[in-house]
């Protein structure tokens, strides 16, 4: 198997497979009334296993509904569109790991789970692996992580909005580019890489600027940590980031939440405590990010959110199921 680069790999054969889940079509029950926080204005979509296999559900208030029915793959990395209404999602083999690049189909459906398509298929453009899909904030384009066997390494393309006519951004063939994002105005892409010029290894990926028409690379952290999956605030003046902050951590390492301030190129902590935190998105007001947690005594993995002015986390779905990748919209 080839070597994969993302947190998902150990989430899913260490904890998944560890963790005892119900099988069934049944809302998600929400957690006790002290731990949970119903977003006011704003839903989330996420995936969950709280059916036959992992599938795209979405939150609306207290409310939990089904959008997929794949059961015999798993659908995961849901991402929403409020432009066009559209949800962005992967599915791969049910009998593989979940991130499953080598077998990740990436779909589009219509907000209510109806007209599911592919838009770019397994083995597509002769990539090997492919993943992390994002929408541009306009609706128009979709930028993803590929492998193309001719380079060797996970590069950066931005496609139409049907996945045709993919470009490649990246220009270093040398490195990986993973996680990557539209900036606010959709002419560049905050992603993570080793940056030019240093030592080539995961535990140096940084958060950079990647701009689309010529490929310049705008270095934004500068902090030796392995950091991952950035996010850019709805003002634009921060980005949110997880950042493996101890490697040693329970032999999986700890991931905690960090913000950049671009302004000033000051690192602060956003949310760092005995959970593991991954996969952070900022609300679209801005005043909370949502993340996975992992809580590392139950292994149950849950949708958070955390407020940015008081730091006070709470879940946002039980930790009765397996749940990930929360995307708010």
């Amino acid at each position: 198997m080839k070597k994969k680069h993302y947190i998902l790999v150990w989430l899913v054969m260490g904890i998944v497979l560890m963790a005892g889940c119900k099988k069934n079509n049944e809302p998600l029950a929400t957690p006790p009334e002290d731990q949970v926080e119903v977003p006011e204005t704003e839903g989330v979509v996420y995936a969950s296993n709280a059916s036959s296999s992992f599938e795209i559900w979405r939150l609306e208030g207290e409310s939990s509904q089904q959008l997929t029915h794949f059961n015999d793959s798993d659908a995961w990395w849901p991402r929403y569109s409020s432009e066009n209404a559209s949800i962005l999602f992967y599915s791969s083999k049910g009998t593989r790991d979940l991130n499953d690049y080598t077998s990740a189909d990436l779909n589009v459906m219509d907000a209510d789970g109806s007209n599911v398509k592919i838009i770019i298929a397994t083995g597509a453009n002769g990539w090997e692996q492919q993943g992390l899909a994002n929408w541009s904030n306009d609706g128009e384009r979709i930028v993803v992580a590929a492998e193309d066997p001719a380079i060797g390494r996970w590069q950066i393309y931005v496609c139409d909005l049907d996945g045709q006519n993919p470009t490649r951004i990246s220009t270093r063939s040398g490195v990986d580019y993973l996680d990557p994002i539209f900036d606010l105005d959709d002419q560049s892409i905050l992603c993570v890489t080793v940056p030019e010029g240093e030592s080539n290894t995961e535990s140096n990926y940084e958060v950079i600027r990647l701009h689309i028409a010529d490929g310049l690379e705008e270095r934004l952290t500068n902090n030796g940590r392995r950091d991952q999956h950035p996010a850019i605030s709805p003002d634009g003046e921060t980005v949110v980031y997880e950042s493996l902050i101890d490697p040693e951590y329970l032999s999986i390492g700890k991931w905690a939440l960090m913000e950049l301030t671009l302004s000033s190129g000051n690192e602060s902590t956003l949310l760092d405590n005995d959970h593991i935190n991954l996969f952070p998105r900022y609300s679209k007001d801005g005043e909370y990010v949502i993340y996975t947690r992992l809580n590392v005594e139950s292994f149950a993995m849950t949708v958070g959110r955390v407020n940015r002015s008081s730091g006070e986390s709470k879940l946002l779905v039980s930790e009765e199921f397996q749940c990930m990748n929360g995307d708010p919209y």
